[in-house]
């Protein structure tokens, strides 16, 4: 069973070999946060994609959306895409518990590229991180894009060595706008 958005305060009632029974004294809810974070990152090689979702995790994302970019990159078969994300979501519940948040983020099934873009939210600043890019980068793009109190965001990670241009003028006719992380690849 997942715990999330709530937390509470509890003794312990029963302990057996097999289980333990807590008695709640009381619960109350968590608010949300202020800045919601989706990060879709592309598979990488190997298997950073853990290290990246741990480390996502603990930095505050509320969901992820693994995509597998066209070209050579990595490729999951369904079952092992399923036996991926359990994986997956093992890993995001232990970083969420290491440091004490109450929302396990989410990790979504593996889509192509294409399908990521259509899933995005229209409502959030959707942001395609590019090596290529040189007009925008992301201090300024999140200054100049977003004024309101309630911030939701859709990140988006290329494999390793990047977008191909054809893929960065796709996510553009969606909506995204391509950002850059500075000078440094």
């Amino acid at each position: 069973m997942k715990w999330r958005k709530r937390e509470g305060e509890g003794i312990i009632d029963r302990v057996s070999d097999k289980d333990v029974t807590v008695k709640i004294v009381s619960g109350w809810s968590i608010p949300p946060d202020s800045v919601t974070i989706t990060l879709a990152q592309s598979l990488p090689k190997s298997d950073k994609m853990d290290f990246i979702l741990q480390k996502a995790t603990e930095l505050g994302i509320q969901d992820s959306s693994p995509s597998s970019p066209a070209g050579p990159y990595p490729k999951l078969d369904q079952m092992k895409a399923a036996a991926r994300r359990n994986r997956w979501e093992k890993i995001v519940t232990e970083a969420a518990r290491q440091c004490g948040r109450a929302h396990i983020p989410e990790v979504e099934p593996v889509v192509s590229f294409i399908e990521m873009l259509a899933q995005s939210p229209t409502d959030a600043l959707r942001i395609i991180f590019w090596e290529e890019e040189s007009g925008a980068d992301l201090k300024s793009l999140l200054h100049r894009e977003r004024t309101d109190a309630e911030k939701t965001y859709f990140v988006v990670i290329g494999p390793e060595g990047g977008f191909a241009v054809d893929e960065i003028e796709q996510a553009k006719d969606r909506g995204f706008i391509p950002a850059s992380l500075g000078g440094h690849v």
